[in-house]
Parts: structure tokens; sequence; C-alpha cells
């Protein structure tokens, strides 16, 4: 059930992000969202599941200036 909405909050808040930019807490909020769709996402093997989750962790680090 969570796998399925957590793509669409996902969508509204990067759809709010566009618009309200004056809150600086867009980045951790969507890091969040992505460790928790890489978590609950249907996934058989923990190969990917690690992938997924380190991806989501690893990303916003290396676009860090």
């Amino acid at each position: 059930m969570l796998s399925r909405w957590s793509p669409l909050v996902a969508l509204i808040v990067t759809g709010l992000a566009t618009f309200l930019v004056s809150f600086e807490y867009w980045a951790l909020i969507l890091v969040v969202l992505g460790l928790v769709h890489g978590v609950v996402q249907a996934v058989d093997e923990s190969a990917t599941k690690t992938l997924l989750v380190l991806a989501a962790v690893g990303f916003p680090a290396i676009a860090k200036p």
C-alpha cells in the first residue's frame, strides 16, 4: 500500500518544492521520501534494494557543492 502512495507523495512534494523555493528543508524531505520508497519497494533482491537506499543517501552528498 505504501509503495503505491510514495511516488504520488513525492510528485506532490516536488511540485510544491518548485513553487515554494524559500522553504529550506525540501532536500531533506525528498531524501527521506526516497529512502521510504527504496525500503518499501517490492524488490526481491537485497542487492538491488541496498543500491536504491545507497543512491538515495549518496546522490545529495555528491551534488553538494
